[in-house]
Parts: structure tokens; C-alpha cells; sequence
């Protein structure tokens, strides 16, 4: 990533190991959650097994229960006992003994669903109708034995359970109902159920098509006759459908119902009657090892995360920590110090690199010793060389003064006593020698015009203007000379308080200006120039720009063997023996040379003395 490029190696590796740390933190919370989970969902599963096994024991139970009362009235039929009371309840009371079924009370029903008799031998109920228990009289209409919701004995008025079976009547040319009431909780069914225990908050609840919890058990809340469970609707639907189910009690609550307790609850339909069951358990109870888990879970990879980002911040430390020790050692040797030692702590990875450094320190001193020397050399050759260019330029420049003086003290004093004589000649012959006259005004012409180039020469050898006048007054003279009588635009600008300067700055200025100029008039073809000087307090700089054609600065100086190569090479050499600088910029619109020598105090103080005038 580009931002990691930006960062130092500290910062980076403090965010890779943040990153790392929450790439792994989340990882270990996701696989948390999965466990946490699947422990959730196990436990459900568990609730739901136990319950499937009581539904499955409830529903052994009354089959065993429906075929012992079906096997018991074929007894009564076969023996035709349906109007002996006696006997038919000795025959029950066998009958469920056996199977450990407390029985209430029993009724034998006509067609028409009004008890005909009754185990009691009792005459109050004879006649009554009972078609009002729905789940009884479907037993007549389907010709099978039914299970009840939880009803009233008509007799006793306790909550019962009615089983029904069909029975033939008067040896069979009748048809009639036996009708027996049990009491579920007193029976060995209802004490298995209140055997399980569930933790210390689990109980199991019995609950029919309408709701109503038929028993309870321990430590559950006690149960009130007919009480409805607080999910009759969501039971009975569950019934009707047949249909399990496992989940949070409070979840499928409405938001205006209050949860007195939040549980964990499994619910199981029976198939041989219209109930189910249900095992309930306090969350706080059932989901402890879930929540021991999910606690452990926190703290083990909080303290797993601090443990490794302690690592992570001792290590970067340390790494960080040594990685500065040899950047400062290496920048210390790039800045030339070669006798402070690399210190060496360690032999892992950033050892070896500090080892390596060491070794390039040694070497680098070593070298840098011979290379010093060799410096030393070159310096002490340059100081010769330097020294060797300005005795040449000075001499160069004594004996252009010799010459021009000569030239002018001498040579032209003769020219000049020449050119009298050949006036006096002229002027001493008669008139009509015309021929004669002739040949000395032509004499005369040669020796004008051998002055006149005299006077050029001494001018270029060495103007009396730099002498006399000064920088300002030769740049002068240089500008109309050589630039405007060839056709070329010339501005030339003074500025700073203009004073004379020492000698050999001023013929360096003069000589390279001149060099310019030359240049301008042969190669350039420019139609504009400006020369500008600026005296300051520290320093003399002085520029020359033209709009010509241009040229390559770095092939014209390193073309050594080219007239404008030599004459570049002089300019820089002699600027620099003044300690100067020169500057040389060209493109296709022109060219521009900067000068600046500095001044030196005792000289700027002799220059105070010698102000141009």
C-alpha cells in the first residue's frame, strides 16, 4: 500500500502489528461467536432431545394405556357385562392397576352421549348429557379411543383426563361409549414426569390443544386449576400443527406483554393426543456454561491481545531502538566522521547489519586517509596552478602595458614625427610638382592609417581608458566600439555607488566583458543587448544578455579546441582566480552571463579612497 511507503519503520511496524493484532482479534471473536453459538444451539438441542424423550415416554404411555382400556371392554362385550356395574369396574380397576393409572371415576354412555350407568352405581348423573365434551364424543363418531383436554369429573368436579372407547351394547345391537376419569397427576405417568430434574430452575410442563397446563413440575410455580400457560396460542397452534420447537421465551413475547422471567423452553406435540410438552429453564440458568464461555472467551484474547501487543511494543522498541543507533551511526559517516565505532549489541539481523557498517567504516576511514592525502596534493597543485595563472595573467597584462606604452611612447611618436616631415615636404615642394606631392599625401595616407590601427591595437593590448578612467568608462567604449558599430541595440545600466576598484578585479571584468562582447558580435546575430553593472557594498557583479541565437553551454566549454570554447574557459578561469562566480544560461532566445567577484574588506575600504570621479 502506498501509505506504507510514508511511514517511518516504526509507525509501520506499529500499524502492521495493530493490524495483525486486529486481523487476529477478529478472527478469534468471529470463532468466539461460532462457539459461543454452537454451545447456544447444543444446548437448545439438548432441551430438545429431553423433551422429544418425554414426548416419546407420554406417548408409549397412552398407547399402552388406550390398548389396555380397548382389550379391557372387549372383555366387558364378550362377557356381557355392560349393565353389571360391579364387574366392569372390578374389570377397569384391573385393568389400570396394572398399569398404575389412578382411576376417578367411569361412565357407560348410549349412542346419544347421557350416561346410562356409572362404577359408582350412582342414579344423580343418570340422563346427563355429556356430547359436551368435544374430544369424548368424536370417540362415537370415529368409532376410537380419544384422549381429552383437561375437563371437570362430572361427578367429583376435579380436574380429570377422559379416555373414551366405543363399546357394543346388548350383545351388540346397541352402540354406547365407556367413558373413564383419571387423575393424570396421581398417576405413574405424572410421578416420571415429576422425577426429572432440570438444574435447579427447570421444570416440565404438560399442556393440551387449549392452553391449559394439564400438570407441572417442581420447582416450577404451583399450578392453579385450568391455569393457561403463557403461550397457550402459540402451544395450541404448535399442536394443531404437530410442529417442535426451541428457542428464548422472551423473545417471542409481544413488546406490551411483561416477562416475569426470561427462559430458555423446548416444546414437543404428542401423537396420541392433542398435547405437548414442554421443558422450561431459566436463561440465566441454562445459558451459564455458554456465558462462562463467552466470558473466558473475552478475556483470554483481551489478555492475549495485550500480551502480544506488549510483545510487539518491546520488540519494535528494541529493533526501532538499534535501527537509530545505526542510522545515526551512518549518518555520522556520511557526514564524514569515521572515527566514531559502530556499536555492535546483538548477532541477529540488524547485528549483522551493524557489523557490515563497522566494516564499511573501517574501510571508508582508510580510504578516506589516502583520499585525503590525494587531496591534499590536488589542492596543493591547484594553489600552483592558481598562483602560475595569475603571475601569467599579470605578467600577460604588464607586458600588454609594456607594449601598448611602447606602441604609443615610441612607435607612434615616430609615425607621428613621419606623417610632420611629410607635411613639411609637402609643404617645401613647388607646385607644379604634383607627382611628387601625390606620392608623399599617399605615404602620408599609409602612415595615418598604421596609427590609426596602432591606436586600436594599444586599445585592445591594454585601453588607457581602464587605467585612467576605470570598469564604468572602458565598458563604455567597449559598448559603442565593438556593439553599436555593427548595428546592434546596446543598454547599458549602472547601478550602486560606482567606485574604482582594485586593478586586478577591474582588468578581470574588463577582460571578460570584452570577451562577451566578441562573442556577440561574431556567433550571436542579436539585435539587442544589455550590459549591467551593480556595485555593492560586498561585491561587484555585472551582467551581459542578448536575444541571439544561443547556443550549448556545456559543448562550447568542454570544445576546448574551438575558439568560443577557449575564450568561455578563460572567462571562468580568470573569474575564478578572483574567487568569483560565473554564470552561463543560453536557450533559443538569447543568452545571459552573470559575473559577481566579492570585495574584501581592507580592499572596499581602499575603495573609499579612490571613488570614480
Amino acid at each position: 500500500m502506498k501509505i506504507l511507503t510514508n511511514l517511518t519503520l516504526a509507525k509501520k511496524t506499529t500499524f502492521l502489528a495493530i493490524l495483525g493484532l486486529v486481523v487476529g482479534i477478529s478472527v478469534f471473536g468471529f470463532l468466539g461467536i461460532q462457539s459461543v453459538n454452537q454451545a447456544t444451539d447444543s444446548m437448545l438441542q439438548d432441551r430438545m432431545t429431553t423433551t422429544q424423550i418425554v414426548a416419546d415416554y407420554l406417548d408409549d404411555f397412552f398407547k399402552t394405556a388406550l390398548a389396555e382400556f380397548k382389550y379391557a371392554i372387549q372383555i366387558i362385550e364378550d362377557d356381557v357385562m355392560e349393565n353389571n356395574n360391579q364387574q366392569m369396574n372390578e374389570v377397569f380397576e384391573e385393568t389400570f392397576n396394572r398399569i398404575s393409572i389412578d382411576i376417578q371415576s367411569s361412565y357407560l354412555l348410549d349412542e346419544n352421549m347421557h350416561i346410562i350407568g356409572d362404577i359408582q352405581d350412582s342414579s344423580e348423573l343418570l340422563g346427563e348429557d355429556m356430547s359436551f365434551y368435544h374430544d369424548i364424543s368424536q370417540s362415537g363418531d370415529e368409532n376410537n379411543a380419544t384422549i381429552s383436554n383437561l375437563v371437570l369429573d362430572p361427578m367429583r368436579n376435579t380436574p380429570v383426563i377422559l379416555l373414551a372407547n366405543p363399546i357394543k351394547l346388548n350383545q351388540g345391537r346397541d352402540s354406547g361409549t365407556v367413558v373413564v376419569a383419571i387423575d393424570f397427576s396421581h398417576s405413574s405417568i405424572g410421578g416420571f414426569i415429576q422425577s426429572l430434574q432440570i438444574g435447579e430452575t427447570g421444570y416440565v410442563e404438560i399442556i393440551d390443544q387449549n392452553g391449559v397446563v394439564i400438570t407441572r413440575t417442581d420447582p416450577g410455580p404451583e399450578l392453579s386449576p385450568f391455569e393457561k400457560s403463557d403461550h397457550s396460542e402459540r402451544f395450541a397452534a404448535l399442536i394443531a400443527a404437530g410442529e417442535p420447537t426451541r428457542g428464548l421465551c422472551h423473545t417471542c413475547h409481544e413488546p406490551v406483554q411483561k416477562v416475569e422471567r426470561e427462559d430458555v423452553l423446548a416444546f414437543v406435540p404428542i401423537t396420541q393426543a392433542n398435547w405437548g410438552v414442554v421443558i422450561r429453564q431459566s436463561e440465566e440458568e441454562a445459558l451459564a456454561p455458554v456465558r462462562e464461555l463467552r466470558r473466558d472467551l473475552m478475556i483470554y484474547g483481551i489478555s492475549l491481545a495485550v500480551i502480544a501487543l506488549l510483545l510487539v511494543t518491546i520488540t519494535t522498541r528494541n529493533v526501532v531502538g538499534r535501527l537509530r543507533l545505526l542510522t545515526n551511526s551512518a549518518r555520522k559517516v556520511a557526514g564524514g566522521d569515521f572515527t566514531s565505532p559502530v556499536v555492535v549489541s546483538q548477532s541477529d539481523e540488524v547485528g549483522i547489519l551493524a557489523n557490515s557498517l563497522e566494516d564499511m567504516r573501517i574501510k571508508l576511514k582508510a580510504s578516506y586517509s589516502e583520499l585525503e592525502q590525494l587531496n591534499e596534493e590536488v589542492q596543493k597543485k591547484d594553489a600552483i596552478r592558481g598562483e602560475l595563472l595569475k603571475d601569467m595573467f599579470s605578467i600577460q597584462e604588464e607586458e600588454r602595458k609594456r607594449i601598448a606604452r611602447e606602441l604609443h611612447d615610441e612607435t607612434s611618436q615616430v609615425l607621428v614625427s613621419l606623417n610632420a616631415n611629410f607635411e613639411a615636404v609637402i609643404g617645401m615642394l613647388p607646385d607644379n610638382i604634383d607627382k611628387a606631392k601625390k606620392i608623399l599625401r599617399k605615404a602620408q595616407a599609409t602612415s595615418t592609417g598604421i596609427l590609426d590601427e596602432i591606436h586600436k591595437l594599444i586599445y585592445k593590448l591594454r585601453p588607457s581608458l581602464l587605467d585612467d578612467m576605470g570598469l564604468v568608462a572602458v565598458v563604455r567604449w567597449l559598448t559603442e566600439n565593438n556593439l553599436e558599430v555593427n548595428g546592434i541595440n546596446v543598454k547599458l545600466k549602472i547601478s550602486g555607488r560606482q567606485k574604482r576598484l582594485p586593478s586586478q578585479i577591474e582588468e578581470t571584468l574588463f577582460r571578460v566583458i570584452n570577451e562577451a562582447v566578441n562573442n556577440i558580435v561574431r556567433h550571436s546575430e542579436a539585435k539587442n543587448t544589455q550590459i549591467c553593472l551593480k556595485f555593492s557594498k560586498n561585491s561587484i557583479c555585472a551582467q551581459i544578455i542578448d536575444d541571439g541565437l544561443g547556443f550549448d553551454v556545456d559543448e562550447a566549454i568542454s570544445s576546448k579546441d574551438r575558439p568560443r570554447g577557449l575564450g568561455l574557459l578563460g572567462m571562468k578561469e580568470r573569474v575564478e582566480l578572483m574567487n568569483g562566480t560565473l554564470d552561463i544560461s543560453s536557450d533559443d532566445k538569447g543568452t545571459e552571463i552573470t559575473i559577481e567577484i566579492p570585495l574584501e574588506k581592507e580592499v572596499l575600504n581602499e575603495q573609499d579612497k579612490n571613488p570614480v570621479g
